[in-house]
């Protein structure tokens, strides 16, 4: 089917039973997965009227615009197939914008954006000739929105870190990664007291060689884009390993992670630390739930923490400002797969509802459920 194509999605309700709340299905389509966008980005336009989802409904990924009132869904994307556009490839990096009224999405082709009223699209940069832009290592904005944050290999081999202007224009390298058989994944924008900063998390991961320095054993990298210096950022201590880390807003000056105990995964817990790397902070543990994926409400004011025992998984909501949590719902996603199998959970952008994924009846689908207290 062409992008354009129009038709009517089903919206269902049912409660959860273990925490008597209502949870929205938006996605009810047999035999294809619905995957929504990774935690630290954005399924849902300002006015939450429109959510945007991955699906494989037609043989391809392809993106789509849900009306969240009406359920009228409209094909946004028709993306060829191209390496890395399958169930792990245009969706690893697809968000509406915090403050302009479009979605930004990457393939091996360039990144666009699509009004999300009108479904206009427009090109916003296309690699270089010799270059290859990378759709699969996921991305972000930076900290202030002017620019999207993307990696690509370059020409010689080595991986890099690149600022695409929103706007539209030429991809710029910030930085060139010196291991031309590495890679690097999970690029994110924060800040450094009023400085603008990038982190990533380079590969291979090295945080479980224990005989390593601090230095090699770094999950996460901060980088300045106005240097083009980076540095090891994010060390855990021997025992542990990092994961799943994010710049939380409202300022995005605090970086949220999930520290796990090296083999079995627990305890686990999640941290954050300023952007200078100190102010180290607990949030939340779990003696024996093997913590996965977290997110920050926009206000700052909640955390959403999914869990990774397969089959078997709850959503917590911590409140931040008290430390108290409960479990908002059982998605019980099987956590078989980096993208349909996992619940990766992002807050609305009122803070009001949390959209996640689940293939708990066979094909992914993607929910929504209020942070409000059942009656």
């Amino acid at each position: 089917m062409p992008r354009g194509d129009k038709f009517t999605t089903r919206i269902t309700t049912f409660t959860d039973p273990k925490t008597d709340r209502s949870i929205r299905k938006m996605t009810s389509w047999d035999g294809a997965h619905c995957i929504a966008t990774y935690m630290y980005s954005q399924a849902l336009s300002r006015d939450e009227r429109f959510l945007f989802f991955a699906s494989d409904r037609t043989g391809l990924l392809q993106l789509y615009r849900l009306d969240t009132a009406s359920g009228e869904t409209v094909q946004v994307t028709d993306v060829p197939p191209e390496p890395r556009t399958d169930i792990s490839g245009i969706i690893a990096w697809c968000s509406v914008h915090p403050d302009l009224q479009e979605l930004f999405y990457c393939t091996g082709q360039g990144i666009f954006a699509v009004n999300v009223a009108t479904l206009e699209e427009r090109l916003v940069t296309r690699p270089e000739p010799g270059r290859v832009l990378f759709a699969f290592p996921m991305a972000s904005f930076m900290a202030d929105g002017r620019h999207a944050i993307v990696t690509c290999r370059l020409a010689d081999g080595h991986p890099a870190v690149c600022l695409a202007d929103v706007r539209g224009g030429p991809l710029e390298v910030v930085h060139r990664w010196p291991d031309p058989k590495g890679a690097l994944d999970h690029l994110l924008g924060g800040r450094r007291g009023d400085r603008l900063v990038i982190t990533f998390a380079p590969s291979p991961d090295l945080q479980n060689k224990r005989d390593l320095p601090p230095e090699q054993r770094a999950r996460s990298w901060q980088l300045d884009p106005a240097t083009g210096k980076a540095e090891p950022f994010l060390v855990m201590p021997p025992g542990f390993r990092a994961t799943h880390e994010t710049w939380a807003p409202p300022r995005k000056d605090r970086l949220f992670h999930h520290k796990k105990t090296v083999p079995q995964w627990t305890p686990a817990s999640v941290e954050s630390i300023a952007g200078d790397g100190t102010d180290r902070r607990v949030h939340f543990v779990s003696p024996d739930r093997k913590l996965g994926h977290s997110c920050v409400s926009p206000d700052g004011a909640y955390l959403a923490c999914d869990v990774q025992d397969p089959a078997g998984n709850e959503l917590y909501l911590v409140d931040l400002r008290t430390g108290k949590s409960q479990i908002l719902c059982w998605p019980n996603s099987s956590v078989a797969d980096g993208t349909s199998g996992h619940v990766h959970p992002s807050f609305s952008p009122t803070g009001r509802s949390v959209v996640y994924t689940s293939d708990a009846a066979g094909k992914a689908a993607v929910f929504m459920v209020d942070i409000v207290q059942p009656p």
